[in-house]
């Protein structure tokens, strides 16, 4: 029980982390929608984001490398 609350912290630092690094005054080519949706879509994938059952922790941070 003591490991599952440590990986939570360590999630919610992780996920805390991200959303503060993915702001509106991110650089992204395109209109200010253009650039909203893609902020709102990265973020979403973000929330949704977890380890996969049999997923090596090395594809689970590409993964992870690939939405930051």
């Amino acid at each position: 029980m003591v490991i599952k609350k440590k990986l939570l912290y360590i999630d919610v630092k992780a996920m805390n982390t991200l959303y503060c690094a993915l702001s509106g005054k991110m650089t992204h080519e395109g209109t200010n929608k253009v650039k909203e949706s893609k902020i709102d879509m990265l973020i979403h994938q973000y929330e949704l984001f977890k380890m996969l059952s049999n997923e090596l922790i090395t594809s689970m941070f590409t993964r992870m490398t690939t939405i930051i």
